[in-house]
């Protein structure tokens, strides 16, 4: 769902008066016109997802949990990605919740310590469990309770045209300090180096700034520090200012391209599959994206991970997880069906489908895949979850201010330290604003 201003005219006692409203387009309801009528029994649910590109294949997923369940009946809507929490809290405040929704894993704490999701504790056997990834079912669970179900993963990877590194002899680097050397022979080469998406709000630079930081946090020996787990650390102790300093040179370098932070997704992709860069930095989910333009000429492509500075041993995926998932409402009226859908959902076979279809990683096991990519990516994904960042409380907009701090940070003469100063204030805010309620 996509948020807009909406203006209207209206004219009253012969006088017009011109005024401006703030809307919200409403969920996008799909449907089947072969989807049957409720009958006497049956009962209807509310389901909401993100993925519109993939709504056939989802369409088909929920009519066979449907076949499986006699009884139930599932309405589907989608919703852009990035307004998803805005239409659960507007949905929540309108009293026309959603039953099943749509859960990032990393803001499942934030939902819980509003009420909004149900824990599925009593209704998680052994079966059940037994059938996702090993931790997967840990990144939606807090010590009281499961408060969401994983589905598949979502993680920053970069992937690179290997026709183009065999060309000049480039191989794939093990260090920061070996990526920043390719970097710059990619740039004297008159490409690209690394094409990253940096609208809006910085979106993949700021998560690259994110993953440099937290092996700055790791050397440090703060990677398990309680506070950060959680969220609420406020004395970095000049971690992120040493992250963000080290992002903002690669920028000011040009290795992300002339203007970076004017570039979507789309335009990232692009300069990639049209050879204009070397290497792309992008979501695993991504995949489905690049593999389906046919208009480019065809390239080998492999992957790697970001990789830590040659002190570290090791590598992370710390903010990679088994991200999207669902939670069921809190208030819902249905929870047994709730979780009918969401045991259909996750079955292997449908896991496979949405696999096969979406080229996406899953959060269950016995999922097998055929492309290269996905099969690197499935192997990363052992590592994910790392000393991730789980908040516990409610966020706000939290995210984006910091998201947009770091774009000030490049585009002004802030210091790192004053960078460092003010995403601790905003962290500080966050938290007292959730504890106000």
């Amino acid at each position: 769902m996509k948020r807009r201003k909406c203006f209207w005219i209206g004219a009253i006692c012969a006088a017009i008066l011109f005024s401006v409203v703030g809307c919200t387009e409403p969920a996008q309801m799909q449907g089947s016109p072969s989807h049957p009528s409720e009958q006497e029994g049956q009962v209807t649910i509310r389901f909401l997802h993100i993925w519109s590109e993939h709504e056939q294949t989802m369409e088909k997923i929920v009519r066979a949990v449907e076949e499986e369940n006699e009884a139930l009946r599932v309405e589907i809507n989608t919703v852009d990605w990035s307004s998803v929490n805005r239409e659960v809290q507007s949905a929540a405040a309108s009293a026309s919740m959603y039953d099943v929704f749509f859960q990032y894993a990393d803001e499942f704490g934030s939902a819980h310590s509003q009420g909004l999701v149900l824990d599925l504790t009593p209704y998680m056997d052994e079966e059940w469990a037994g059938g996702f990834q090993p931790g997967a079912l840990a990144e939606y669970t807090l010590e009281d309770g499961l408060y969401g179900i994983p589905f598949r993963g979502s993680g920053v990877v970069v992937i690179y045209n290997e026709d183009l590194f065999n060309r000049y002899g480039w191989r794939k680097p093990s260090s920061q300090e070996e990526m920043t050397a390719l970097m710059q022979l990619a740039l004297n080469e008159g490409l690209v180096p690394l094409a990253a998406a940096g609208r809006p709000d910085g979106f993949q630079i700021e998560a690259l700034r994110g993953i440099v930081t937290n092996y700055v946090t790791l050397e440090a020996g703060n990677l398990d520090d309680a506070d950060r787990l959680r969220g609420r650390r406020t004395d970095w102790q000049g971690e992120l200012a040493v992250g963000a300093q080290r992002v903002k040179d690669w920028v000011e370098r040009g290795f992300f391209g002339p203007s970076p932070l004017s570039v979507d997704e789309e335009a990232a992709i692009d300069s990639f599959l049209s050879g204009q860069a070397a290497m792309l930095l992008c979501n695993t989910n991504d995949l489905y994206q690049l593999r389906g333009q046919e208009d480019y000429l065809a390239f080998s492509m492999d992957c790697f991970l970001f990789p830590g500075p040659e002190s570290c041993e090791e590598t992370l995926f710390s903010d990679a997880c088994y991200q999207d998932g669902f939670a069921v409402y809190a208030g819902t009226e249905h929870p047994q069906e709730a979780v009918q859908l969401l045991r259909g959902l996750t079955n292997p076979e449908n896991c496979a489908s949405w696999a096969e279809e979406t080229l996406s990683v899953m959060a269950v096991q016995d999922v097998e895949y055929e492309d290269k990519l996905l099969c690197a990516f499935n192997d990363f994904f052992q590592l994910a979850g790392r000393s991730r960042v789980v908040p516990d409380y409610a966020l706000g907009d939290s995210q984006t201010q910091k998201a947009q701090l770091f774009v000030s940070y490049l585009t002004s003469d802030m210091t790192a330290d004053d960078f460092e100063t003010n995403y601790e204030n905003i962290t500080r805010a966050a938290i007292r604003a959730s504890e106000a309620g």
